[in-house]
């Protein structure tokens, strides 16, 4: 693998990360809407990343290519931290 596939990866990850938290973050505050997502479903959060969303999409169509089921969360505003991470990504 190449070292720009591995920083890609990396940025990718962080991205996804900070947005995962921020949802977990969300749904503590607002358990009912854990019963929105299907059990076993993969979990697609957008970032506000186009890049990152695009990559994100692809995974789900991996997924329901496949049998899975795909929960898209509806838009939720960026936090501070993802607003940081996003800003030192090299692919804006």
């Amino acid at each position: 693998m190449n070292n720009s596939l591995i920083n890609e990866q990396q940025e990718m990850a962080t991205v996804n990360m900070a947005v995962a938290f921020d949802y977990l973050e969300f749904l503590l505050s607002n358990p009912a809407a854990c019963q929105e997502i299907p059990d076993g479903a993969t979990v697609i959060i957008p970032t506000g990343i186009r890049w990152v969303d695009e990559e994100n999409q692809l995974l789900a169509k991996e997924v329901e290519c496949s049998g899975g089921v795909v929960y898209h969360v509806p838009e939720l505003g960026k936090s501070d931290w993802v607003k940081e991470a996003a800003g030192k990504l090299s692919h804006f």
